[in-house]
């Protein structure tokens, strides 16, 4: 276990696209929570998100290990970085199509309706949030 968090650790503090997740994890996170989402939609939410951190991880072992196999440019190196990069591309877009299904069909129109009619409960947690978020993406290494 010890192990593990370490791992997810580093992958935060030292991947900018791991931190990218977190953030829009939080965000989809909390407004599946604050616009009342049922049980099995925000199981849906919560398992896209796992998926896409831990593919984002597990390209960040892979790239890891094929930097201490393979020093020096190969082809064969790039073709295993690209590749796990690409399965977190496809997870991501995923993660978008399935938000969309989740929020579109009944959350869209209420949550428009609650920000045109500046409904601070809702909308001012994400936007004190989003400069904090901002720092934690493009901070340095």
């Amino acid at each position: 276990m010890k192990h593990a968090f370490s791992g997810i650790i580093h992958c935060v503090l030292h991947e900018r696209h791991m931190r990218v997740h977190v953030i829009a994890a939080a965000y989809i996170i909390y407004f599946s929570i604050a616009l009342g989402l049922s049980g099995t939609n925000l199981a849906v939410i919560l398992l896209t998100c796992a998926a896409v951190m831990s593919l984002e991880a597990v390209n960040t072992a892979i790239e890891a290990v094929v930097d201490i196999i393979s020093p020096e440019h190969s082809r064969l190196a790039k073709v295993a970085k690209d590749a796990a990069a690409g399965a977190v591309l496809i997870s991501a877009v995923a993660a978008v199509a399935i938000a969309a299904a989740v929020f579109v069909p009944e959350h869209i129109t209420y949550a428009i309706e609650q920000l045109l009619a500046l409904n601070l409960r809702l909308w001012l947690p994400p936007v004190i949030f989003a400069p904090f978020a901002a720092a934690f993406v493009i901070r340095a290494r």
